[in-house]
């Protein structure tokens, strides 16, 4: 154990309390000093693992290994590396949290942190969510993000490395989510090889972020100045993440050759500390419980539910357990009142615990639920076969018997991959179909809907029922698992880009045309230039891209861009991409594909209304309004005219400064026919041409971006770095 370990017994009263202006002294509650080398403290930390894009289209793999997360010299080092696997790049890196062991309500945070160079692609974050995550699912739980940095107009400004953004995200009426944001420009680089001050201060008044003691953004969550709902998110227990991702949305880089950063790249945590102000709570296993600890009564059974009976062995294929501890983890790991708690193990155990202490079937009274808790309490086996003693989802009792009635088809919101091959895999003796099934039908008074029993199997079993049968994790956030599209999922489903080539129509391995309903497309355009009918026409499964479009439309009536985007980040390759997904196509502002492209966008944008770009005040306006695309980007154009009005004011679609390519740097081997190949639709001379005036960049950088982006048309002869 570390020392920062016990640090929690000794309050130390500290001198100053950034940002506040009560006069209570701030003491130091919690604090882990990275103090002893190895992995970091299993009291405090714990990892998240995969490689799913995480929501975000993120590239990397996190791992518990040692090569990515350890602790030495005093420091906790994350470390991102690229592989290379089967000819094409890979990365892995960590995540670490503090879910269940470490959680606290207001107080004041601080992380001081060393930087990698992050140019370009690289993401660290140092964030929170609420500690109700694996019940309510994200957004409904709330994240407040104390730093990240890494952000796509920080590349495209050149202030990658001194830009820090700091966000709250929040649930939203009709199950979407909102967020408010902010970021800071530092005078220097933060990656300049020195430690700096990274600081949530939050109180049930507002939420305030700084590095090294500038302000960086403060939210209002007071009532009724917040603009969440009651602002609930931001007055529960929250826990700690700190991780570093590799691409994804927020660089607005989703493939390997868009990452150019050095590797290996180390974030490096000298602490993290939590001090208290009038306000704080904390929480979890590691303080004992002092926060959202409970105490078993009687289940509502008073006459029958007595310690003799709680206290009965109920064994199981994980190992035997106490009634009272199997309760007691329902209600941590469910978030079940204790009365459903007590009925959930009763069903359970019908003969141990359910006789006396079921209270759906014992006499009642009038108890009044314990308070849900927010820290997990783990069941301590008296007797077990194996070394570990996991908290289990309850398990379904015995061999079941024939079904009275056929059930309910199981999809966990997920019908394009949450497949009977997927849910029929074992896990833990059962599979995860008949536990997600148990969880439904043994959780009183329809508590435990389809999709929340699917993410509590999900979270305990996540590399088994986890990847494809959580709503959080699968096609909604871009994945492409399903079978009915493997062939086209050599990268992750996250190889879609506002850069990349278009799949090679001839090429039948990844896309068959469907040659019948060639005129259905009609008036489906996706706001996007190149959604024509030949893409909307390609098969994807049983179905093309615009039948999978038309029956989000019609079925679960979204919009038309709303359809477009599930569709297309569910199918970059053949439904989305450049082609129909509106937040990575060129958008239909009757500019053509060389003006209105991504990097301009992808601009950020503010005034009274908030902060967002370019691309998103344009859809706002297509989806509020109901004007055409064309109009709206005339609209954004003149409202903003020297950040969106670059190449995408369909009256005037003239971009930047014409220049011209020479020869890379190359004389001898770049020549015309090289630079005049086509590359998706423009020349390579084009494309280099266009990133010369629309980045900046020189002529051999430029020539070295198109050439990685298009190594079949325009590298060979013209990259500078192998001429």
């Amino acid at each position: 154990m570390s020392s920062s370990a016990l640090l929690h017994l000794f309050l130390v009263t500290a001198t100053t309390f950034l940002g506040s202006t009560s006069c209570h002294a701030a003491q130091l509650i919690f604090a882990d000093e990275f103090d002893v080398p190895g992995p970091p403290d299993p009291l405090v930390w714990s990892y998240d693992k995969g490689d799913w894009g995480w929501g975000n289209a993120e590239l990397q793999r996190y791992t518990d290994d040692s090569k990515n997360v350890q602790v030495q010299n005093g420091k906790l080092v994350i470390r991102a590396h690229r592989v290379e696997d089967a000819g094409r790049s890979q990365f892995t890196s960590a995540r670490i949290k503090t879910l269940n062991k470490v959680t606290f309500q207001y107080g004041r945070v601080e992380a001081f942190m060393k930087m990698p160079d992050l140019r370009n692609g690289l993401w660290p974050a140092f964030w929170t969510l609420g500690n109700d995550f694996p019940i309510v699912g994200w957004p409904a739980c709330g994240e407040i993000d104390i730093m990240e940095m890494g952000h796509s107009s920080g590349i495209q400004e050149g202030t990658v490395n001194r830009k820090v953004g700091s966000a709250a995200h929040w649930e939203h009426e009709d199950d979407t989510w909102a967020n408010y944001f902010d970021y800071y420009t530092a005078p220097s680089n933060l990656n300049d090889g020195s430690f700096h001050n990274y600081t949530l201060n939050w109180t049930p008044k507002f939420l305030e972020t700084y590095v090294d003691g500038t302000l960086v953004w403060k939210m209002d969550i007071s009532h009724p100045n917040c603009p969440a709902d009651k602002c609930s998110e931001f007055h529960k227990p929250h826990f700690f993440l700190l991780n570093l991702a590799i691409g994804g949305r927020y660089t607005d880089i989703l493939t390997p050759s868009g990452i150019t950063a050095p590797f290996p790249a180390e974030l490096q945590v000298d602490y993290v500390r939590l001090y208290t102000n009038q306000w704080t709570h904390v929480g979890g296993s590691y303080f004992g419980e002092n926060e959202g600890s409970y105490e078993l009564v009687n289940c509502g059974c008073p006459t029958t539910c007595t310690d003799t009976v709680l206290n009965r062995s109920a064994p199981g294929p994980e190992g035997t357990f106490s009634c009272r501890e199997r309760i007691e983890w329902v209600i941590s790991n469910l978030q079940l009142d204790e009365k459903d708690a007590c009925a959930v193990v009763g069903n359970e155990f019908p003969d141990i615990c359910g006789a006396d202490c079921n209270s759906m079937t014992c006499p009642k009274d009038d108890l009044v639920s314990t308070p849900i808790p927010t820290a997990t309490r783990e069941p301590t086996a008296t007797t077990t076969t194996t070394t570990t003693t996991p908290a289990p989802v309850p398990n379904p009792p015995g061999p079941p018997g024939p079904p009275s009635s056929t059930p309910k088809p199981i999809d966990c919101g997920c019908p394009n991959h949450c497949t009977a091959r997927e849910l029929d895999q074992v896990a833990g003796g059962f599979t995860c179909r008949a536990r997600i099934q148990w969880l439904m039908d043994h959780t009183p008074n329809d508590r435990m809907s389809e999709k929340k029993a699917c993410f509590a199997v999900s979270e305990e079993f996540p590399s088994i029922c986890g990847r494809n049968c959580n709503l959080f994790h699968c096609d909604l956030f871009g994945e492409n698992h399903g079978d009915d599209n493997d062939n086209d999922n050599d990268n992750g489903g996250n190889d879609s880009s506002s850069t990349n080539p278009p799949l090679d129509s001839t090429n039948g391995n990844d896309i068959e045309e469907r040659k019948d309903d060639q005129d259905a497309s009609s008036a489906i355009t996706c706001g996007c230039a190149s959604c024509n009918d030949e893409v909307l026409n390609r098969s994807v499964g049983d179905s093309t891209c615009l039948e999978r479009i038309t029956s989000l439309m019609e079925t679960q009536h979204k919009s038309e861009l709303e359809a477009c985007r599930l569709v297309g980040e569910e199918f970059p390759k053949i439904c989305g991409g450049e082609y129909c997904n509106p937040d990575t196509c060129t958008m239909d502002c009757s500019c053509g594909s060389n003006s209105c492209q991504s990097s301009i966008l992808n601009r950020l944008v503010m005034d009274k209304e908030g902060t967002q770009t370019c691309r998103d005040r344009i859809h706002s306006l297509v989806e509020t309004t109901n004007v055409s695309v064309k109009e709206a980007c005339g609209q954004v154009s003149d409202q903003f005219p020297s950040v969106c009005g670059q190449g995408c004011h369909p009256e005037s679609c003239s971009v930047f400064p014409r220049t011209t390519v020479r020869d890379c740097g190359c004389p001898g081997t770049c020549l015309d026919r090289v630079l005049d190949q086509d590359a998706a639709g423009p020349s390579c001379r084009d494309r280099i041409n266009w990133v010369m005036g629309a980045n900046g960049l020189g002529e051999e950088d430029a020539c070295s971006l198109v050439s990685d982006q298009f190594p079949s048309s325009c590298a060979r002869g013209c990259d500078p770095r192998t001429c």
